[in-house]
Formats: C-alpha cells, sequence, structure tokens
C-alpha cells in the first residue's frame, strides 16, 4: 500500500535526518572543545549552532520513535489487559488521544514560532523561529505516523525496523 510506504519513508527520512543532525554535532562540539582549550579560543557559534541542530535532532528522532512505538511507556496495558479486542481498544483510545496532545503541541510551536520570526541569533543570525519550527514540522510528521497506526498502516514490524 502507497500510505504504509509514505509513513514508513517519512520515518526513516526523519531518522537519517536525526542521525545526521548528531554525528554534526558530535563534529561540532568536539571542534569547538579543541579550539577552547588547545588555542584558548572559542567560535562565536559555539553554543547556538550545536543547540539548534540538537533541537531539530531532537524532535525528528521522535517522529522514528512514534513510529517504532519506542517512546517511554509505563508498559502496563499489556500487563493489566489480556491480548485481544480490549487491550486493542484501549491502544487506539490512546492514539487518538496522542494525536490530539500533538496536534496542541503543534499549533502552540506553530504559534512560538511565528512570534520569535524576525528574532534573529546573535551567533548565527538565524530567526530563533526557525528553531522553534522544529516542533510543529514533528508534530505534523507524529501526527501522520499516529494515525497510520491508528488506522493500521502501520504494521508491528515497524518495531524491527
Amino acid at each position: 500500500m502507497v500510505i504504509r510506504r509514505l509513513i514508513a519513508g517519512l520515518s526513516h527520512a526523519c531518522l537519517y535526518l536525526a542521525a545526521l543532525g548528531a554525528a554534526l554535532m558530535a563534529v561540532l562540539i568536539s571542534y569547538v572543545v579543541v579550539l577552547r582549550f588547545g588555542w584558548h579560543q572559542t567560535p562565536h557559534w559555539a553554543e547556538e549552532l550545536p543547540r539548534f541542530i540538537l533541537v531539530w535532532s531532537a524532535f525528528l528522532g521522535g517522529v522514528a520513535c512514534t513510529y517504532r512505538r519506542s517512546h517511554l511507556t509505563a508498559g502496563l496495558l499489556s500487563t493489566i489487559l489480556p491480548d485481544g479486542p480490549l487491550q486493542d481498544f484501549v491502544r487506539k483510545i490512546g492514539d487518538v488521544a496522542m494525536i490530539f496532545g500533538l496536534a496542541v503541541l503543534g499549533y502552540a510551536g506553530w504559534e512560538l514560532s511565528e512570534l520569535t520570526m524576525g528574532q534573529p541569533l546573535p551567533a548565527i543570525g538565524v530567526d530563533a523561529g526557525y528553531v522553534y519550527l522544529a516542533l510543529p514540522v514533528a508534530c505534523a510528521a507524529m501526527v501522520i505516523v499516529q494515525l497510520g497506526q491508528l488506522f493500521g498502516l502501520v504494521s508491528d514490524e515497524a518495531k524491527e525496523s
């Protein structure tokens, strides 16, 4: 099914971008540490650029975690309820609650992003709104993934991918 592949592709793209961001952050921070302690100089972007990349990497990585259902959970559902229709129903209620929560969070992130556009970060000159834009972008992607899970478009094999 095309939608299933699109959701899987969205998840994998977010995972790869998050991994790329984490690798880039490791390189940048190593560079800053060498400059700071080796030559007693610190680049002007030493805090803002890694933070920018960290925020985007964390939220994009959250999309992959949503796809794999690997976010931190209490795990009580499978111990309290036996496998079957009731457990599936409770899981669907959780999916609907997640979609609602992500929509509210994404909207708040969009509002914050709009509010801070035009306020450049001093060291890198990028509008602060672009940092906060990670929230609505990731929430929108997570809503798509969560809808796929709600309607059975994300298979259980997603946990292994």
